[in-house]
This record gives structure tokens, sequence and C-alpha cells, in this order.
């Protein structure tokens, strides 16, 4: 087949794949209907610039009831290497994408937390272990935002950690402990639980302990994706990869763009579904949520929103578009409830009488916030 057939026949494909079902929308309830708030964003750490129009809208939308909200940050939250040593290169520039973080928390009046992701874990040249640059992060944070946000889990430990907030449950889980290469870690302080058994069962026992609050499970890595750390590509990549690079970069190569995907769903990287560590993960998590599912889980990594129906938990959800025009390629998949690259982040209010309102938030160049897919839980 000819580069040119294949491509018509990707993009034949690609125009059949339609039948995507209409987005929810249920009415937004009133203020006095909503106990708490929580706004989850992930994926913050390369703002297009200080005002990023991401982030100003979600400050806005934090100020309408900061005592009763909570902003999440879901990891990645400085691109691309973490927050390097004091006096190194980049230094500076990662502590200015930190600060966009907290502007948006100390001006709307609102908590929040950092999760860590992969390349808040990212080990520097000269660290002494490969868990420096999480420890360093947690502690900028920790001086800089004593009272407004903090991270967790702490100490480049897995979890879980537990926070009760307004009638919610929050489990917080750092997923990259998962993924890492520990014989490269040096000696230091143990984590409590410190192996992967242990988490299961404090997980499950986080979860059996929340009573009647509902309980979200926040990790980086979500468990689920139509998009590329899932195995999902697009034709353009196939076609044209070296886009994902450059974004001009309009050059067929069809043969050699294929390479790619197949090596993602190799199993090359455990930052993809595809990889040892990573089904180990997953495999771990459904374990405890078997035993006691959470109302959802949510996460970031990929630079996508998306809602996907799960079992145990019921609702899944991925909200990495943080940075303005950073989003990637994302698909449907028979549980994808909705799917977006637009910036934005996703909202959960408890409703007074325990029900659990989700709702997708995009968020145009000029920082104008639209609900483009809301339901109710429970």
């Amino acid at each position: 087949m000819t580069a040119h057939r294949a491509g018509i026949l990707l993009l034949a494909l690609g125009a059949c794949a339609g039948g995507r079902p209409a987005p929810s929308l249920v009415p937004e309830p009133a203020r006095a209907e909503v106990q708490w708030t929580v706004l989850l964003m992930g994926d913050g750490g390369s703002p297009d610039e200080r005002d990023d129009p991401t982030f100003a809208a979600l400050e806005a939308a934090a100020a309408r009831a900061p005592e009763r909200t909570t902003v999440v940050f879901l990891g990645d939250n400085i691109y691309p290497n973490g927050l390097p040593p004091e006096g190194v290169e980049g230094r500076a520039a990662a502590e200015r994408v930190l600060e966009t973080h907290l502007d948006a928390l100390r001006r709307s009046g609102a908590h929040g937390y950092f999760l860590l992701g992969n390349h808040d874990w990212w080990a520097h040249e000269g660290d002494p272990d490969a868990r420096a640059a999480v420890r360093r992060q947690a502690d900028w944070v920790s001086s800089k935002a004593a009272g407004v946000a903090r991270v967790t889990p702490a100490g480049a430990c897995p979890g879980p950690e537990v926070e009760d907030v307004g009638g919610l449950r929050l489990v917080f889980l750092d997923t990259e402990w998962w993924l890492t290469d520990r014989a490269k870690w040096a000696p230091g302080p143990p984590c409590e639980p410190g192996d992967s058994a242990g988490v299961v069962l404090a997980l499950e026992s986080a979860l059996s302990g929340a009573g009647d609050r509902p309980a979200l499970v926040l990790g980086h890595h979500p468990l689920a994706s139509g998009g590329r750390h899932g195995g999902h590509f697009g034709w353009r990549h196939h076609l044209f990869p070296l886009t994902d690079v450059k974004r001009w970069a309009w050059i067929p190569l069809p043969i050699v763009g294929s390479a790619y995907p197949v090596l993602r769903m190799s199993g090359i990287s455990d930052q993809d579904f595809s990889g040892a560590r990573n089904r180990a993960m997953r495999g771990a998590f459904a374990q405890a949520f078997a035993r006691h599912p959470p109302a959802l889980y949510a996460s970031g990594h990929e630079h996508t929103l998306q809602v996907i129906g799960g079992a145990s938990p019921p609702l899944l959800l991925v909200s990495g578009t943080g940075s303005t025009g950073h989003g990637s390629y994302v698909g449907w998949t028979d549980s994808t409830r909705y799917a977006s690259v637009a910036g934005g982040w996703i909202r959960v209010d408890l409703l007074v009488g325990g029900r659990l309102r989700v709702a997708v938030i995009e968020v145009d160049r000029d920082g104008r916030p639209r609900e483009t897919w809301s339901d109710l839980l429970r």
C-alpha cells in the first residue's frame, strides 16, 4: 500500500469513528446547594505566561466560595525536569511556575494540595538520590505556602494520605513511586507503608473508614485513558510523527511514524499502560477498589480532559490540561463519556443531601470558562 493510500485509509477510518454521545449536561446547582467543591487540575507545569488564562479562570472559580473550596493540582507541576537545585540553570523558571500555582490559591483564598507527577520526580545531574527533586519541591512549597497549600504524599512516599474536608474524604497517592527504579535510591527515611502490599492494605483501610463520606482517590497516573499513555494514537502520529515535536513539521513519514506508536504500545515505558510496573500498579489499585469502591478516581498525566465510566470506581477522571495550549491526542473508547484537549479542569461538588455533581470546565484562550459536560453521581 502506498503512503498516499495509507493516508486516505486512516482519514476514512477517523471519519467513520463518529457516533459519539451528546455531552451530558445537568443544571448547575445554586450556591446554597453546594456543601463543598473540589477543583481538579493537573499538568500545569508549563503555563504560557504568568497570567495563563487557565490559571486565571481557576483562580476566579476558587474565589466564588473559597471557604468551601479545595484545589488539587494533580502533578507535573513543573516541566520538564521538576525543581532543580539552587544555583542550577532552570531553577528560577521552575520557581516562577510554582508561583503561578500558588498565586491562584493566595488570591482566591482557597486551600490547595500538590500531588507529584513523573516530571516532578525527575532526577537532576548531581542529585544524590532520585527522590531529591521531589523533596525539594515539597520543601519549597512548605516554605512559601504555609497554611495555603502543601505537597502530599510527602517524603517521596506512596501514601495513601487522607484528608477529610467538608463531608468528603480525599485520598492522595503518589503513583510515580510505583513506576520508578528504586535501585537508584540512596538510603533515606523509610516510608510507611513501604511496599506495594502495605499500600494496598492502607488504601483499603482509608476507603473502608470513609463512612458516609464519598471518597475521591487522587493520583497522577490514570487508570483508564483514550490518550497516548493508554495506547491510543491518531492518524497524525502514524503519518506525521514529527508534529509531536514541532507542530509545524508536517513531513509525511508513514512507515517510520507507525514505529513510534508500536514501540509505545510494546511496554517500552512504564509511564504508559503497556509498561510492566504500570500494569502492576493498576492491578494493585483494582484489588483495593474491588473491596471498597471510591466514588471516583481522578488523575492527570494525559494532556486531556476525560470522563470515563468504570465499574470500581464508577467514574474515572483525567484532568491534565492545566497549561493552556498543551493538549495532546485523545480518542474515544467504549467507556468514554466525554473527551477533550481544551485547557481546563474538572469540578466535583458535594451537594446538600450527599450526591456528587461532576463537571468538566473548558477555558478558551481569553480565559472564558464554559461547562461542557456534567452529571450527578450516587
